[in-house]
């Protein structure tokens, strides 16, 4: 059970899971009854929408380790797969389980909506995945930012649920709120995979793989790593600034709880040698997503409840 649990990864489906639950039951909804709007999703849809979304992950999780089998025997020698815990075949059917359950609840959700096409985005980001795993992934900074996307894609595809997010004025604040944080999560998760290419650069190079780090060197991925962190902190600022309604502890967490592990972050990576060093750095920027998700939180608190 626990190398399927790993296989799964089921510390960042639990993540994604509740995420969204709060994100439409303690964001979206309560902005629509603010506003006197009705929603498109149904209580049992938006939680069939949650599990959709999560057999989406579960996928790619699965799909990634199969193509990273032989990689992984270097830099990851105890994952499920790699270590022989879970066979090739056995993970196979993992995945298009999965990929069943996922296709038949989205065509469920989409047809109860009467917006049958929907499914396709289902297909899109199962394909993204499939093709990121399979050759995306060998394109060094193109694989990056796909992956960051689709993470960021998680806050997104909850426009695509309730539309009227987009169109209607009276819903602007819950929509900035999306649209920050996806920003937030994109940003953190592009350094963070910069960061897992150079702690993963010895078994990448021994599979030909073209990473950032291993085209362009160490020294500049380091850079772009810093330069996106940065680019984060003054994006904190600006939410700081623009948001004139906040309280001082809503000003303050931001500038205090999230821009210091950022910036302590920017000095571990400047410093960071080898393999263990850019482990730490990875941990550190996934607890900085963790209280970016408090943060979320406690901004839904104050706006909502």
């Amino acid at each position: 059970m626990k190398s399927l649990l790993d296989l799964i990864r089921w510390k960042n489906v639990l993540i994604t899971g509740i995420y969204q639950y709060l994100l439409y039951f303690f964001l979206i909804k309560p902005a629509f009854e603010q506003a006197g709007l009705s929603l498109q999703l149904q209580q049992h849809e938006i939680l069939l929408f949650i599990f959709c979304t999560i057999c989406i992950v579960i996928c790619a999780n699965v799909i990634n380790d199969l193509f990273d089998n032989e990689i992984d025997k270097i830099n990851k020698p105890n994952s499920p797969i790699a270590s022989g815990k879970i066979r090739k075949e056995s993970a196979l059917k993992i995945y298009y389980s999965f990929l069943l359950l996922g296709l038949l609840t989205a065509i469920y959700i989409a047809y109860s909506i009467g917006k049958i096409y929907l499914v396709s985005i289902y297909f899109i980001m199962q394909g993204l995945m499939y093709l990121y795993s399979h050759r995306l992934k060998k394109q060094g900074l193109i694989g990056n930012t796909v992956v960051a996307l689709s993470i960021a894609f998680v806050s997104i595809v909850m426009i695509f649920a309730e539309p009227q997010l987009i169109e209607n004025d009276a819903l602007g604040n819950s929509l900035a709120i999306i649209l920050g944080f996806s920003g937030f999560v994109f940003l953190i998760n592009l350094s963070r995979e910069l960061v897992k290419d150079l702690e993963d650069v010895e078994g990448d190079q021994s599979q030909n793989l073209t990473t950032f780090p291993i085209k362009y060197g160490k020294l500049s991925a380091k850079r772009l790593i810093i330069f996106l962190l940065i680019l984060l902190v003054l994006a904190l600022v600006a939410w700081v600034a623009l948001k004139n309604d906040l309280d001082f502890r809503l000003k303050s967490y931001p500038l205090v709880i999230l821009a210091g592990p950022i910036c302590l972050a920017i000095l571990k990576i400047f410093k960071a040698e080898i393999k263990v060093h850019y482990s730490k750095v990875s941990k550190l920027l996934k607890f900085i997503i963790l209280l970016g998700l408090v943060y979320f939180y406690l901004i839904v608190q104050f706006y909502y409840h």
